[in-house]
């Protein structure tokens, strides 16, 4: 797939990390399921805006296979992030290490079983050929003239944000002020979101500063620590319900680890709220940035090729 103009080029990069990340990721290497995950969200994100003159059938069938490749990836992610977390908490709490071993072991047999789930999804998934299709579907799209394609792509583009800022300011209301996981979570994704389609909206040249791509990036951050934190104290508690017939120490020592988890959650929600209406405020000035966008020949202009 050789890019042959901006919109060829949003898509290139982002195929590009995926295809460079994904055989790694199939040996089970932990910052490549990571990198490979994150690329495939970033293809999916950039399919409707590349390919917004295809008929939206179409498209919607490309983003399906990456989606598929996004969750095969997810299972193992998500026990790496927590061994990580673990390690950390080990080293924290050096006099509970023997005790946490157990929620170790745990962690680490449930990897393998998810790692050949992991591979057997990706067999299936077929990565070459939906990157071959890809290609193909780019190749349809570049009938247009390119000022055409250009702004139809923006229009798409100022659609999804707006309805991600929508999004964004929903689940922020409905998460209040009080901690609870579940409402934050769904805050941590939605800024997620929103921050994929206003790095593409910088990228399209409709959105000229990344002071609102790094307060999502932060609020993201932050929400994601919770929530890994979280998922560990679930473990821990888990663990704790099981150990404290047979092992009456060691689950006393996983209960005061999960308290001081516990803390650290509360802490980071802390932040969350103090950052909240700052954040809000670059996503409402990042909005009007998009929808009021006068039209530009961006070809005659320089593109950023982060993808980070």
């Amino acid at each position: 797939m050789k890019p042959r103009n901006i919109r060829d080029r949003l898509l290139h990069r982002r195929v590009r990390a995926f295809e460079k990340a994904l055989p790694e990721a199939s040996g089970g290497d932990v910052s490549a399921v990571h990198k490979a995950r994150v690329a495939s969200r970033r293809v999916r994100e950039a399919l409707p805006i590349v390919l917004a003159d295809l008929p939206a059938k179409k498209a919607k069938r490309l983003a399906r296979g990456f989606r598929r490749i996004t969750r095969a990836l997810g299972p193992v992610r998500e026990m790496d992030v927590a061994l990580r977390v673990l390690d950390t908490t080990v080293a924290r709490f050096p006099e509970a290490a023997a005790s946490l071993q157990t929620v170790a072991t745990d962690l680490t047999t449930e990897r393998e079983v998810r790692l050949e789930e992991m591979l057997g999804r990706l067999e299936h998934a077929d990565p070459e050929r939906m990157v071959a299709k890809l290609g193909a579907a780019a190749d349809l799209g570049s009938a247009q003239p390119p000022v055409v394609a250009q702004s139809v792509s923006r229009a798409v583009l100022a659609v999804r944000v707006v309805r991600r800022v929508r999004r964004l300011q929903q689940v922020v209301a409905e998460a209040g002020a009080l901690y609870a996981a579940e409402p934050l979570h769904s805050v941590r994704i939605a800024a997620k979101k929103l921050r994929y389609a206003l790095e593409l909206a910088h990228e399209l040249r409709l959105l000229r500063s990344r002071r609102p791509i790094r307060q999502l990036e932060g609020m993201q951050d932050t929400l994601g620590q919770l929530h890994d934190l979280q998922v560990l104290a679930d473990r821990l508690t888990a663990a704790q319900a099981v150990l404290v017939a047979s092992a009456p120490a060691a689950a006393a020592d996983l209960s005061r680890v999960r308290s001081a988890l516990d803390d650290d959650c509360r802490r980071l929600h802390a932040e969350y709220a103090a950052a909240r209406d700052s954040l809000l405020a670059a996503v409402d000035s990042a909005l009007d940035a998009v929808t009021a966008a006068p039209p530009r020949d961006v070809e005659t202009e320089p593109v950023s090729t982060s993808v980070h």
